[in-house]
């Protein structure tokens, strides 16, 4: 029998035969390490400024490049931000073809620095940040919440315009008015002056926003606490007070003639950044500084200090407010102070007792 071979079957079986070994030759010339993320650099998005709560108009951006300063596309970038600094959308993205990623950065509902965080494995992190500013005004808060005075007595009554997320607006003034002035009076500055027994309102009032502070004039010489009991406590007792009808409250005394020192201890059940407690310290009958330090643990990052100091005078007063002072210096000096107030009236009896007993004992 004879074969024969026909000519397209030998261009067919020839042609297939040269892709293949084309095809063979361009897998072998690219085949090779992906190139490995050397630097992170920020391209646009840092130092902006935007209100509580709305995403900052300019996207994050940065640079990837290997180790030559080439763009790599298709690298893996991962977005965060800081506790209280809002959302990055997306979470991670990658790199296009210039080696670029972006993100829309969301601030929180804080007022202050914000920062969020760009991250690409095995090179150092690009951080950015942000000025968050206070919303527009939704409420006026004025403290304390009630004020219990006796005749002849006066208080200072604060106010400041809040946002709808608790945030200051420093900017915006307060008036403060009184609905009954034969009652009680208000200065420009919030100092109430008791005239007469009776119900007063103060009202401290900002554009279309008010907030209103009930006094509670009795004769003089009344108790600041008003109807609650002071509470006296023994040496290392720990008192927790309720809530009352509005807030927690208490009012705590020393017994006649000795001096009482306590410890204040703030603990916040707010699981929300933006979430604000007033916190109002009266001294009554107190002749030195009351100094209250707040901090937060280690966990919180934030650290932060207030003295209620003043000339306290047998009225009620509530000090105000010195954010630059040294907490510790100003409770140590405090201490001091009041060490040599009570100690001097004993130093005449101290060198009489111990002339006496050294002259015993020789």
């Amino acid at each position: 029998m004879t074969l024969t071979r026909s000519p397209h079957a030998l261009i067919v079986a020839f042609a297939v035969g040269f892709i293949a070994a084309c095809g063979g030759g361009k897998d072998s010339s690219t085949t090779g390490p992906a190139p490995e993320p050397a630097a992170l650099r920020a391209q646009g998005g840092s130092s902006q400024t935007g209100a509580v709560g709305a995403a900052l108009p300019t996207p994050l951006s940065v640079l990837v490049t290997d180790g030559a300063g080439k763009p790599i596309a298709g690298a893996r970038v991962e977005w965060d931000a800081a506790a209280g600094s809002g959302s990055v959308s997306p979470s991670a993205s990658s790199t296009d073809s210039r080696g670029v990623a972006q993100a829309v950065w969301t601030l929180g509902t804080v007022a202050g620095t914000a920062r969020a965080t760009a991250q690409v494995s095995g090179v150092n992190p690009v951080v950015f940040s942000a000025i968050a500013l206070p919303g527009v005004s939704a409420a006026v808060i004025a403290s304390p919440e009630l004020a219990n005075l006796g005749v002849g007595d006066t208080i200072r009554v604060r106010a400041t315009v809040r946002d709808k997320f608790g945030n200051d607006l420093s900017t915006e003034t307060v008036g403060f008015s009184s609905l009954e002035p034969a009652i009680a009076t208000i200065s420009a500055d919030g100092l109430v002056s008791a005239l007469a027994v009776g119900n007063a309102r103060i009202v401290a009032t900002s554009g279309s926003r008010a907030d209103t502070v009930p006094v509670l004039v009795l004769p003089a010489g009344a108790s600041a606490c008003g109807t609650l009991t002071p509470r006296v406590l023994a040496l290392g007792e720990v008192f927790i007070p309720g809530p009352s009808a509005a807030s927690v409250t208490a009012c705590l005394g020393a017994a006649a003639d000795v001096n009482g020192e306590y410890a204040l201890t703030l603990i916040s059940t707010a699981a929300s950044y933006s979430a604000t407690t007033p916190l109002d310290v009266y001294g009554v009958g107190v002749t030195g500084p009351t100094t209250v330090l707040i901090s937060a643990g280690a966990a919180g990052g934030v650290s932060a200090s207030r003295d209620f100091k003043g000339a306290l005078a047998e009225d009620s007063f509530v000090g105000g407010l010195d954010q630059s002072a040294d907490p510790v210096q100003l409770a140590e000096l405090a201490r001091r102070t009041l060490e040599r107030r009570e100690l001097a009236p004993m130093a005449s009896s101290a060198r009489d007792w111990y002339r006496e007993s050294h002259t015993s004992t020789s």
